[in-house]
């Protein structure tokens, strides 16, 4: 490889591996020359660094004066031979290493050889201060270079599954997918291909591995690791397992053949079930799918992907470390090579593991579901009985790749503990598997802090804040539909509180939901009217088509309608009825009906007065819906009589912002709104009227076309065309805007209004009749108004 291990500056004296992230150029896989010197010619190989760069295989001479030295561990320490033979061959360089370089070297090749039975010799070339005859990159502690050679999926998974001699091998396998699941190439080193039976004997170089010259190693572990000193045994099985396969590409290339990946890509995962195939994305070494993670791999640039990260603490399989510490084999590091096809020596394949399918809880290893099925991996259709305390639950039989899955019946709540136990060869195995099982939904409720209906359970309210209880201590998310309102915390005694923010003025349903620590989630939901505690106020209007009887005998005639209330804010959803008040109530009457309300007379006529007498009224809207009633707003009534009336409006309100109803009745009236600021509708009744307006909105209202002629014509003093109206509403006429007209001998077609300005002063005509007239025409409805007014048609009500 281009090496684990590389020194950095940092103050903790990191070290770090020397990768360079680069794709290599193509290159040709090459025939590699038996480097024992036989000259027999080998299979097409392709020689790379331990992060998958292609590199130009160098061939051996064979030279008689070349200085070779070859170390058989398993015969050199004088004891038992090892099935597993690691050939090693020093380079001319190592005749200025250390003394204790090569005593280090037979060291880690012994432990290697005791750690492993696979019948296999493998052959590897070490250097001191190169390797394989090129210089070690700048800092680097050692590099590797490795001969692979490409396989198919199909095949590589068929040479695991035939050497599989451990529950490790049998749970990596089960763990395999039926089909290629990157949809590219598979490579293993030539050393690994020996060990899974794909290749046979063979005295050709398996890999390189070479050591700095320049950086202090300590040679002896036994004794701990000098300071400011790097532990050689650790970064020597760094460099020798990498040629035993140890790697991993992450679907980099090889030469020009892309998306291409190692046997230890296949148990890369980055969550249960989720293979990775990336170098940057956080993954780890897993042998049961990704449900249990035994050792998290680097993903630091600089250090390659098959390295163990920072968190497996001092281990020789780490991609950075730092001097003066050990940096020894761990179990993970032979779980691995194990895994990849290495067979471990004294590991009896009659194990067996059980775990949860699933495991539901607030991490995947907390051992807390709500589903009961239960897993592992035993012997190739190896029955398991599975049992708690002295009852049998049930058995299962493994599959020929040794899964097997069990899901026990009528499990009650709450903690377990299940032994799985296997008979293989008459060898009895057993696993006990402890795990609290927690199907039920965690109960939860939710309710208006405060119905401000009608009635207290209409789920009608004016405020939003939501209550209830579930489990203490437990999450509660508020949702709406998909959107989430929030989420709340329940106190010690469950219960949790909540306002949405920003919430719309009507219907909503709204769901709770709460998640326990098995993962099972209960919900609650409340339907609710949103209606705030908007100003709903009211608005009056009048309501003219029967002012034509307004005059009874010089008194407002008894029941007649001459007001429209309605409101005003509030939702135009809500049922609304209407209070009237004031010290004169009970002289008139307020009809509610559909959400408006009519105001006319009592039942006896209302008295008037020559200077105008004035009624005190208030209307109130209420909103049924949320039983809410809004201040009651003022209104003023004044009523003439049928002589010569002169009404001061504005001297007869207890507020000049009243809005009033003043009714002239009959005479020549001269009524005066000076003072008044609030709407002002005014009806002279019959008779020649002078009608003078407030500084407020005013409406002139005629019940009939008599009420005005050229003969007996209301003059209207201050007519502002910005607020100002004329009614006519009330004549019970269909009438059409002919606009300004030419002159005073127009004629005006039937059923037709305009005006004129003649004289300085400005005249409203309408022509009721059936025929047209001349403007000249006794029988025309004619009004002045004082000035040049700029009359438009916005200023005309009319049918």
């Amino acid at each position: 490889m281009v090496s684990i291990f590389r020194i950095t500056h940092l103050i903790s004296s990191d070290l770090n591996s020397l990768q360079d992230y680069l794709i290599p150029a193509p290159v040709q896989p090459t025939t590699a020359v038996d480097e024992s010197g036989s000259g027999s010619t080998g299979a097409e190989r392709v020689l790379v660094s331990g992060d998958g760069e292609t590199v130009t295989t160098t061939t051996a001479s064979g030279s008689a004066t070349q200085a070779r030295t070859v170390l058989s561990a398993g015969t050199a320490s004088g004891g038992a031979t090892s099935p597993f033979v690691i050939n090693i061959t020093y380079d001319a360089s190592v005749s200025s290493a250390p003394a204790g370089f090569k005593t280090a070297i037979t060291a880690a090749v012994q432990y290697l050889e005791s750690q492993f039975s696979d019948a296999v010799t493998i052959n590897i070339k070490v250097g001191y201060g190169e390797v394989n005859g090129q210089q070690l990159g700048a800092g680097a502690l050692g590099e590797s270079l490795t001969y692979l050679s490409s396989y198919s999926y199909t095949q590589l998974t068929a040479a695991l599954r035939t050497d599989a001699k451990s529950a490790t091998d049998t749970a990596a396998v089960a763990s395999l997918p039926s089909s290629n699941p990157t949809g590219g190439s598979f490579w293993t080193s030539s050393a690994q291909a020996k060990a899974l039976g794909l290749a046979g004997p063979s005295t050709a170089t398996d890999g390189f591995v070479g050591f700095s010259a320049t950086n202090a190693f300590d040679y002896t572990e036994s004794d701990g690791i000098t300071a400011g000193q790097y532990d050689f045994f650790g970064t020597a099985l760094h460099e020798l397992t990498e040629v035993m396969g140890r790697m991993m590409l992450t679907g980099g290339s090889i030469g020009g053949t892309a998306n291409s990946n190692y046997l230890l890509d296949l148990l890369h995962y980055s969550a249960a079930g989720t293979h990775s195939y990336s170098a940057s994305t956080p993954g780890y070494f897993s042998i049961d799918g990704g449900k249990t993670n035994l050792g998290g791999f680097n993903t630091v640039r600089g250090g390659d992907a098959g390295d163990w990260g920072s968190a497996m603490g001092n281990d020789a399989f780490n991609a950075f470390s730092s001097p003066g510490v050990v940096n020894g084999p761990s179990s993970a590091d032979l779980t691995l090579l194990d895994a990849i096809g290495w067979d471990r020596a004294g590991v009896s394949a009659a194990t067996i593991s059980i775990a949860l399918a699933t495991d539901t809880g607030a991490s995947s290893a907390d051992r807390v579901t709500s589903n009961a099925t239960l897993t592992g991996v035993a012997a190739a259709n190896a029955v398991v009985t599975l049992t708690e305390g002295g009852t049998t639950l049930g058995t299962a039989t493994a599959t020929a790749k040794g899964a097997w899955t069990f899901t026990p019946a009528s499990l009650t709540q709450g903690s377990h503990s299940i032994v799985a136990t296997e008979v293989v060869s008459g060898q009895t195995v057993s696993n006990t598997f402890n795990f609290t099982y927690d199907s039920i939904a965690p109960g939860v409720t939710i309710g208006l802090v405060q119905d401000t209906g009608v009635s207290a359970t209409d789920q009608i309210t004016s405020n939003v804040a939501l209550t209830g209880v579930t489990e203490p201590g437990s999450s509660v998310k508020l949702l709406e539909g998909t959107k989430v309102l929030g989420t709340v915390t329940a106190n010690s005694q469950g219960v949790w509180s909540f306002t949405p923010t920003g919430l719309a003025v009507g219907i909503h349903k709204i769901v709770a939901t709460t998640q326990d620590i098995a993962g099972n989630v209960g919900s609650a939901t409340l339907t609710m009217a949103y209606a705030p505690a908007e100003a709903t106020g009211t608005v009056v209007s009048q309501a003219t088509k029967s002012l034509s009887g307004a005059d009874s005998r010089g008194s407002l005639a008894a029941g007649l309608p001459f007001g429209s209330v309605t409101r005003v804010g509030g939702l135009g959803t809500d049922a609304y009825n209407y209070v009237l008040g004031g010290t004169s109530a009970n002289l008139f009457k307020l009809t509610s009906s559909n959400n408006t309300a009519t105001l006319s007379a009592g039942t006896a006529a209302i008295a008037g007065s020559s200077a105008g007498r004035a009624y005190a009224l208030t209307i109130a809207a209420t909103d049924t819906t949320i039983g809410e009633t809004t201040p009651a707003a003022p209104l003023g009534v004044i009523v003439g009589t049928s002589g010569a009336d002169t009404i001061h409006i504005g001297a007869l309100l207890n507020s000049a912002a009243t809005p009033s109803f003043v009714f002239g009745l009959g005479g020549n009236d001269a009524i005066d709104g000076s003072g008044a600021t609030g709407h002002l509708w005014i009806d002279g009744g019959a008779g020649a009227d002078t009608l003078t307006g407030g500084s407020g909105p005013n409406t002139y209202l005629y019940g009939a076309a008599t009420e005005s002629t050229p003969a007996a014509m209301d003059i209207i003093t201050n007519f502002h065309t910005a607020m100002d109206l004329v009614d006519l509403t009330g004549l019970g006429k269909v009438l059409k805007v002919a606009g300004e007209l030419s002159g005073p001998t127009a004629t005006l077609a039937a059923g037709t209004l305009g005006w004129l300005h003649s004289g300085g002063n400005t005249f409203i005509y309408a022509n009721t009749g059936s025929s047209s007239l001349s403007l000249s025409g006794a029988t025309m409805m004619e009004i002045e108004l004082v000035g040049n007014v700029p009359l438009a048609a916005g200023n005309l009500l009319h049918l």
